[in-house]
C-alpha cells in the first residue's frame, strides 16, 4: 500500500498491478512509534483514518471494500498493530491502548494513561501484547484484558524504550537510554542487565540479541551470554 497526498493506491508485487485506490483523508506512515497502518493477512488491513478512526480494508474480486472499526476516545493515535493470528487488533493514542477483537466486533480498553501499543508476542495462541508507558512495559493478555506483568526498565528514558518479543515468545527485550534487559515473558522475571547504552533491538533466530548503541555501532550478544551466571 502506498499513500500520496492522502489517497492510498494498493499493489499487487507479484506483477505490480494496481488493484484500486482509496481516499484516506489522513497521511499514514509506518514509523518506529507511529504505524498507521498494518495488515493483517495478505487480503486484508488496517488504517488510520483521521476523519472514520480505524478503518479495514478488504481485496476482493470486485476490489478493495472498507469496513470502519470505529473512532476511539484519545488525543492522537499513536499506532496500530495486529497479532500474528488476526484475532486482534491493538490500538494506542496519548491517552488509551484498545484492542479490537476480530470474533466479537467489539473494542475494549485495555489501558488508560500515557500508552504506546508496541508488540504481539509471537507466540501462537497467546494473545500477549506488551505496550510501553512512562519507562516501564505492560504485558497484557488480549483475551482476558489481564495485566499480567509490568517490566521495569533501568534505563533512563521515559516512553523512549524499544521493545521486542524473541522468536518464540518466552523472552523479551528493552532497549533505552542506558540499559538494555531482557526478561522472562511467562513470569516477568529479569533474565539480565546487559549493561550497555542501547536505542535499538532485535532478536536473531537462536535466540541472540543485536543492538543499536548510542555510538551508532551494533552490539550482539548470544544466548549463551544473555543466561551466563
Amino acid at each position: 500500500a502506498k499513500v500520496d497526498n492522502s489517497t492510498m493506491w494498493v499493489w499487487r508485487t507479484a506483477d505490480w498491478t494496481c488493484l484500486g485506490s482509496i481516499v484516506t483523508n489522513t497521511e499514514i506512515s509506518v514509523s518506529r512509534y507511529y504505524k498507521y497502518l498494518d495488515w493483517r493477512n495478505d487480503c486484508m488491513f488496517s488504517y488510520r483514518n483521521s476523519n472514520r478512526g480505524i478503518t479495514t480494508v478488504s481485496l476482493t474480486p470486485a476490489g478493495l471494500t472498507e469496513e470502519v472499526l470505529g473512532n476511539m476516545p484519545g488525543t492522537v493515535y499513536a499506532g496500530i498493530e495486529w497479532d500474528s493470528e488476526g484475532d486482534y487488533l491493538a490500538c494506542g493514542s496519548y491517552d488509551y491502548c484498545y484492542v479490537w477483537s476480530a470474533h466479537s466486533n467489539t473494542w475494549q480498553t485495555l489501558a488508560t494513561d500515557h500508552y504506546y501499543p508496541a508488540m504481539w508476542s509471537p507466540a501462537p495462541a497467546t494473545h500477549i501484547l506488551a505496550i510501553v508507558f512512562g519507562g516501564h512495559i505492560e504485558l497484557y493478555n488480549a483475551g482476558t484484558a489481564q495485566l499480567l506483568h509490568t517490566l521495569r526498565h533501568t534505563g533512563s528514558g521515559s516512553d523512549d524504550v524499544c521493545v521486542t518479543f524473541s522468536p518464540d515468545g518466552r523472552l523479551i527485550a528493552s532497549a533505552g537510554k542506558g540499559a538494555v534487559n531482557v526478561w522472562r515473558v511467562d513470569n516477568g522475571d529479569m533474565v539480565r542487565d546487559l549493561g550497555v547504552d542501547g536505542k535499538m533491538v532485535c532478536w536473531g533466530h537462536n535466540r541472540e540479541v543485536a543492538i543499536l548503541l548510542e555510538s551508532a555501532k551494533v552490539q550482539m550478544f548470544s544466548e549463551e551470554q544473555i543466561f551466563a551466571d
